[in-house]
């Protein structure tokens, strides 16, 4: 995407991006931990935010150095997790409806990339009423890597048919930012838990508070405006 031009198509992370789920995470970990005799401190829920299977069992194995039971404490997890959503409902984030709806009206491609199991993705799409705005979807067993490894943005774009500078990545996180320039790709940040510092805001082609703010921004680049 080249400043002043809208991208040909805009891969979305999910959590903390388009649904306001990363809190509700955070506390099932905290709660699957601790039913384990464990802390779950901040430092490696910013750690883990964005990775897989893989990469979240590694992490988790080198930062207590012995063996934890992660089944359990998944479990705990996601039973919180679901037990909140069928409680309160999932979460959207302000502004993801308008800015999809104004994606769809100028024709340009949609991806999601995360790290979350296929099933996850595409149960929140349907609580969300949002199953048909996507043309692919990228989960965390489509790749190897976590971010900030770029493989889950370039697998989107390749899977868009679309070349990576001329997507746009939608990311909440440092991590993400990080991985999008990796893969060659401009990104906006809009956070969510993790305020960005300035090497993660240097990556960004912008910071923006919320999607209402993304849509004016690309809408402004339709202009041919600078926002």
């Amino acid at each position: 995407m080249k400043r002043g031009r809208l991208p040909e198509a805009v891969i979305f992370d999910m959590d903390g991006l388009m649904f306001d789920t990363e809190k509700i995470s955070h506390e099932g970990f905290v709660k699957g931990f601790g039913k384990i005799g464990c802390e779950f401190p901040t430092e490696l829920s910013q750690a883990l935010q964005g990775s897989n299977m893989t990469a979240l069992e590694r992490m988790v194995g080198e930062y207590y150095e012995r063996p934890i039971p992660l089944d359990k404490v998944m479990r705990v997890r996601r039973k919180y997790f679901d037990d909140y959503i069928r409680k309160h409902g999932l979460p959207v984030k302000p502004g993801l409806s308008e800015l999809l709806d104004f994606l769809a009206s100028e024709h340009i491609g949609t991806a999601i990339a995360s790290s979350n199991d296929r099933d996850k993705i595409d149960r929140n799409l349907r609580l969300a009423g949002l199953e048909d705005y996507f043309n692919t979807i990228i989960s965390g067993e489509d790749i190897v890597e976590s971010k900030p490894d770029p493989e889950i943005f370039l697998k989107a774009a390749g899977e868009l048919g679309v070349a990576p500078e001329n997507c746009l990545v939608l990311e909440d996180t440092p991590r993400g930012a990080e991985a999008a320039e990796a893969a060659g790709i401009p990104v906006i940040l809009v956070p969510d838990m993790i305020s960005p510092d300035g090497e993660a805001a240097s990556r960004a082609e912008a910071v923006l508070k919320d999607l209402f703010q993304v849509r004016e921004y690309l809408a402004a680049a339709e202009e041919g405006k600078s926002a």
